[in-house]
This record gives structure tokens, sequence and C-alpha cells, in this order.
């Protein structure tokens, strides 16, 4: 699992507290300034400069983006009618930059700055990056518990769900998880059924106890217990020449 955080540049701010709908106002150009009454109102003790705003965005479709505008659409009515959700989004103001890299390091260099990167990037290059409220009230700051809190909830058996604005206690909102997309039946382009066995083995290890352990040590986090199992499920529904690799 991993998450979208928002990154910013702003001098002697070490802490920034946002909530759905102001994010939304920021990417749509409608909040433009440091100093917006609903930026205080949210980060009451933090000295907010009166600057414009430099919120900054992905110019190749990505993941990121969908997930970041999937989330947007639910916090926002008015994100929803006029932007959308999709890997690619036509942001009416700021700066363009390919990529996580290009995204952070525009933030990074660009005072005033704001935009989305994936955590697991954004963990490892020690960037600044706000807390964002949750449906529940709560500001909760990105971290790999706060990621898997969002996954709490109903999973369905096909596991193909957003967890974006998540219900949970705890949850971090702007969270999802990563999927990978096998052939339910693996006897295709010439594979032997060793290839097929090794691509189930694979993926039985990535969803083992053992290598969800280690997914903070490389910036995710782990899969609560109903995502393995449903997808460990999933797993026994596929075939080579129409039978069952595993069982």
């Amino acid at each position: 699992m991993g998450a979208v955080v928002l990154a910013y540049n702003l001098d002697g701010v070490n802490q920034l507290n946002l909530s759905g709908e102001v994010i939304a106002d920021i990417f749509a150009g409608e909040i433009k300034m440091w100093n917006d009454a609903r930026l205080v109102a949210l980060n009451p003790d933090v000295k907010l400069p009166a600057e414009a705003i430099i919120p900054v965005f992905r110019s190749d479709g990505s993941g990121t983006t969908f997930v970041f505008t999937d989330y947007l659409t639910k916090v926002s009515s008015n994100w929803a009618s006029k932007f959308g959700a999709g890997k690619s989004v036509n942001f009416p103001s700021g700066q363009a930059a390919k990529g996580n890299p290009g995204v952070a390091g525009v933030v990074k260099q660009t005072k005033n700055a704001i935009g989305y990167v994936g955590s697991e990037y954004a963990f490892a290059q020690k960037i600044p990056y706000a807390k964002v409220m949750n449906q529940r009230g709560e500001i909760v700051e990105p971290t790999a518990a706060s990621i898997s809190a969002a996954a709490s909830g109903e999973i369905p058996a096909d596991t193909r769900t957003s967890i974006t604005n998540s219900s949970a206690a705890g949850a971090y909102p702007i969270a999802t998880f990563t999927w990978m997309i096998i052939y339910k039946e693996q006897h295709y382009a010439d594979r032997s059924k060793e290839q097929a066995t090794a691509t189930l083995d694979l993926v039985k290890y990535i969803l083992s106890d053992e290598a969800q352990r280690i997914t903070s040590e490389v910036h995710y986090a782990p899969l609560p217990a109903k995502a393995k199992e449903l997808s460990l499920a999933n797993l026994k529904t596929v075939t080579y020449d129409g039978e069952a690799i595993h069982n």
C-alpha cells in the first residue's frame, strides 16, 4: 500500500494541516494565497506567509494523479464537476513536472510551492509534507500505520476498490492499494507451466507475512490481513490449461 502526500516549501513552516476541500480549492486555483482565512483556521499556531501559492502537478499521466484526483472528487463537489478524476487532469494553474522526482524537485526549489507526490518518494527524500484531515475530522500524518488503517473497512472479494477518503479511525485519507494484474489463464505466449508456477510463487511471496513485514523499510505500508486473505483466495482461480496451479 502507498499514499499521495502534499509536499510543500514554506520558509519557517515545519508543520502544515490541510483538509480535502482546501486541497481541492488550492489545485482548482480558488485558494490563491498562503494566508487565506481557511488555511489560517487549519493552522492557528503557524505563521503562514502573505504569498501566492504555486501548485505543482504531474505533466505525465500517472496513477499518482488518478489517486489524488479520485480523492478530490469525493471531498469536493466543485472539483468533481469541473475536473473529475483521471490519470491526466487539466489543472487550471501552477507548474507541471514529470514524475514524482520532477514534482518533488520543483517543490524543493520553489518557495511557496505545494505539490502531490507518492508517499514512498516523499518518505525516502525526507521532503516536508502536510497532515490531512480525514473523514472523521482527525488531522492525520501519513505513516505506514495510518496508510494501512485506510484499508481496515470492507473490501470486496475481487479487491477492486478505492480506499481514498476512508471513514476508518486513524486513516490517512489519500491512501491506495497497489495492484498487480496477471492473466487468469497462464498458458499464453508459449509460457511453460514452470513459468506460470513461478509467477504465482512470486505473488504468494509478496503477499506473505515475511514480505509484508519489510514494506515499511522501503517506504510502503503493509496490507491488512483481509486484503492478503482475499488476494490469496483469488490466486486459487489462476489456471494452466484450465487446471488450478495452486490449491
